[in-house]
C-alpha cells in the first residue's frame, strides 16, 4: 500500500504477490477433481506467471500472443462448461482430450520467455554494474548486485529507475570533472600572471 501510495515499483512485493496468485492456482488446479477446473486453475496460474514478467519491447508480441491463447483456452473452457451444465452433463464435452497438451505446451513457451528474459536482464545489470565500478558509486554497485540476486526469486528490477540513476551519476561525474577543470584554469591563469613580470 505504501509503495503504491509513493508510485514506486518494489519488486520484492510484486514478486511475492504474484507468486502467491500462481501458487494459489496450482494449489486448486492440484486439489481438482473435475478436469474442467483443474484445466482451468492450470490456465489461471500460466496466466499469473507471465503476467509477473516485466514487458519488454524484445518479447512484447510473443508474450502478448501467449497471453492473448490462455485467455482464448480460458474462454472455450467457460464456454465448455456451461454447455455441459445446459446438458446436465457430468463433464465437458470435449472430455475426449485428456493429456491437456495445449497447456502444458503454453507452459513450455512462458518458461522459455523467463529464462530469455532473465538472461537479457541480468546482462543488462552487469554492463550497468561495470560502468558504476568504473564511477567508483558504491551504492549503485551494491543496488545492481542486489537486482542481479533477486533475478533468481523472480524479482524483477526497474530498469528504467536503475538507468536513470547511472545517467544522474554519469551527469554528477561529468560536472565535477568540469568544475575541476575551471578550478585548474582559474590557478593555471593565476600562476601565468605570477610568473610573466620575471619573465620580462
Amino acid at each position: 500500500r505504501l509503495a503504491q501510495e509513493q508510485q514506486a515499483v518494489v519488486p520484492e512485493v510484486v514478486a511475492a504477490v504474484r507468486q502467491a496468485e500462481e501458487q494459489l492456482a496450482r494449489s486448486l488446479a492440484d486439489r481438482a477433481t473435475e478436469r474442467s477446473d483443474r484445466r482451468r486453475a492450470r490456465l489461471t496460474a500460466l496466466r499469473a506467471r507471465l503476467e509477473s514478467l516485466p514487458s519488454t519491447e524484445t518479447l512484447h508480441d510473443r508474450t502478448e500472443a501467449v497471453r492473448l491463447e490462455i485467455e482464448r483456452l480460458l474462454q472455450q473452457q467457460e464456454s465448455s462448461d456451461a454447455v455441459a451444465a445446459l446438458l446436465l452433463d457430468d463433464g465437458p464435452m470435449v472430455a475426449a482430450d485428456t493429456d491437456d497438451g495445449d497447456i502444458d505446451a503454453l507452459a513450455e513457451v512462458v518458461d522459455a520467455i523467463r529464462t530469455q528474459l532473465t538472461a537479457s536482464l541480468r546482462n543488462r545489470l552487469m554492463n550497468m554494474a561495470e560502468s558504476a565500478a568504473e564511477l567508483g558509486n558504491g551504492q549503485l554497485i551494491e543496488r545492481l548486485q542486489r537486482a542481479v540476486l533477486g533475478l533468481e526469486r523472480d524479482e524483477y528490477p526497474d530498469i528504467k529507475q536503475l538507468q536513470a540513476s547511472m545517467k544522474q551519476e554519469h551527469e554528477a561525474q561529468r560536472l565535477e570533472q568540469v568544475d575541476e577543470l575551471h578550478r585548474l584554469s582559474l590557478a593555471s591563469a593565476q600562476f601565468g600572471s605570477e610568473e610573466s613580470p620575471r619573465a620580462v
